[in-house]
């Protein structure tokens, strides 16, 4: 209890008082701006921690507990790219070509059996994420993921060398939607 407000009472408070004012506009424009700039933060870190090689970063969607609609985002920057996941978008920056390059993105895990039963209703703006559930479904994206660690080992990073506290990066966004 706080100021003597339940935990339920002061969520119901901050439910009442987000949605005050704010238009949806308005809100998705925000969190686009967060998530931008935690994306820009990472890009940032793993130039710093990977100055030579190619690095991903790893953007993770994470479900309050106590809230079914509110949504906790976390930015992870490695050398080595991460296994496929529900929740997640992946990217990868490539040295070589200087670009940072979206590999996948891949929804909540009942969105993905709901897109794989109804593959002809998808709507066409859609269809991407369809073809990434595909993908993720049948191992084609855990391949992706093979190759580049693969690739990853021969450009220099070492498996061995890759201690996750240290070299990978962790940025909270102090977003939640």
């Amino acid at each position: 209890m706080i100021n003597g407000l339940t935990a339920s009472q002061i969520a119901e408070k901050l439910i009442q008082n987000d949605t005050k004012g704010a238009s949806l506009a308005d809100t998705s424009h925000s969190i686009q701006e967060k998530y931008s700039a935690g994306l820009m933060a990472a890009f940032e870190k793993g130039m710093e921690a990977f100055p030579k090689l190619n690095f991903f970063i790893v953007a993770l969607a994470r479900k309050k507990p106590l809230f079914e609609n509110l949504f906790e985002h976390q930015v992870v920057v490695g050398g080595m790219c991460p296994r496929p996941n529900y929740d997640q978008t992946v990217f990868r920056f490539n040295q070589d070509t200087g670009n940072l390059e979206h590999l996948w993105t891949i929804p909540d895990r009942q969105l993905c059996i709901d897109m794989l039963e109804a593959k002809a209703f998808v709507p066409l703006l859609e269809q991407p994420l369809l073809e990434y559930v595909v993908k993720f479904s049948d191992g084609t994206l855990a391949q992706w993921m093979h190759e580049f660690n693969r690739l990853q080992v021969q450009q220099g990073l070492k498996l061995a060398a890759i201690n996750p506290t240290e070299k990978n990066v962790e940025i909270n966004l102090d977003t939640t939607f």
